[in-house]
């Protein structure tokens, strides 16, 4: 069975069975796998599009890796979305039976008010899906929601709510965070300048494990953010065989509030 370019792009946007799931999988398997989830897509494309208060309830915001858009997309991506980091877009999505539909035109958004009109009820539906499992090591606070959960890394957005949860609220000097699967949320509150040094060593391991391992793949790097809703500042950098730490802007005047004096 072969599949065109702009197919696989598809199957990658909306499926509840992202193509990663080929690895690890006899080859001779893939056809039947993929083929499954196609008919799965088209599927739900063939029944009538949620309409009304069902919609507004399947409607939640879906983190993205900028480089996952096919290329074409990603001209016109802010009429539609907003910058969570330099890599990182925040859309809209609604939650099918079998599929995940990213809705990638404003016009989708239209209805619900643009983005501005969107977003708030987006964050609404978030807050009352089903509690994420979670559990710390050593201050670092790891969110894990389930294999299929489109939503587990998105809970950034509500990150202040989550920490107040865990009785570890934001502070005046921010979070180290790490997403690396579509389903898992790692952050570490800063306190000192020592959870500068190591907690970002702690963190990109944790990440970059994960990645290589769990279903879902989204990104590896470590993020700082400053403060609660502020955009995300990208930390490390792999460059060949290695990673680099940028010490720079906001995470850098932070550490120089750390520094002692």
């Amino acid at each position: 069975m072969e599949l065109t370019s702009q197919q696989l792009e598809m199957l990658a946007l909306v499926s509840r069975e992202p193509v990663t799931k080929l690895f690890g999988t006899p080859r001779e398997e893939w056809p039947a796998i993929v083929r499954a989830q196609v008919m799965a897509i088209n599927s739900s494309m063939d029944r009538s599009p949620r309409e009304g208060n069902e919609t507004l309830f399947h409607f939640f915001p879906k983190l993205m890796y900028l480089a996952d858009f096919p290329t074409e997309m990603r001209d016109r991506i802010e009429n539609y979305a907003f910058d969570l980091a330099p890599d990182l877009r925040v859309l809209a999505s609604v939650d099918n039976p079998q599929t995940v539909e990213t809705l990638t035109t404003s016009e989708r958004l239209r209805p619900f008010g643009g983005w501005a009109g969107a977003y708030p009820r987006l964050l609404d539906n978030l807050r009352a899906l089903p509690a994420p499992h979670h559990v710390v090591q050593d201050r670092i606070h790891v969110w894990i929601s389930a294999d299929d959960d489109f939503y587990g890394a998105t809970r950034v957005l509500i990150l202040e709510e989550l920490l107040a949860k865990v009785d570890d609220p934001f502070s005046e000097y921010g979070v180290l965070v790490v997403m690396p699967t579509r389903n898992l949320l790692g952050a570490l509150v800063i306190r000192s300048f020592e959870d500068t040094v190591t907690g970002v060593s702690r963190l990109l391991n944790y990440a970059a494990g994960q990645f290589a391992q769990r279903p879902g793949p989204l990104v590896p790097h470590v993020y700082y953010q400053a403060s609660a809703n502020a955009t995300l500042q990208q930390l490390t950098y792999p460059t060949d065989d290695k990673v680099q730490v940028h010490v720079t802007g906001a995470f850098e005047t932070m550490i120089s509030r750390l520094l002692p004096q």
